[in-house]
């Protein structure tokens, strides 16, 4: 990567700008990471509430057609 010659913040140093840039990064991997993992988490959930819906159609069915439920 080339370097040019910094005329920035006469308060704050390449070296300073560069913490601030890793930290910044680090903070946006965090959130990504976040986000994947809630996203994930509502697939999971959903799948298994779609499963438990079909699981307990299918055992209504099989009490009526066993004359148990109306």
């Amino acid at each position: 990567m080339l370097r040019r010659k910094y005329d920035g913040c006469p308060y704050l140093t390449p070296e300073d700008l560069e913490k601030i840039a890793e930290l910044a990064a680090e903070k946006a991997v965090i959130k990504m990471t976040d986000h994947a993992y809630k996203s994930i988490g509502k697939s999971v959930v959903s799948r298994f509430l779609w499963a438990v819906g079909v699981v307990t159609v299918a055992f209504a069915a099989w009490l009526h057609s066993k004359g148990m439920i109306g």
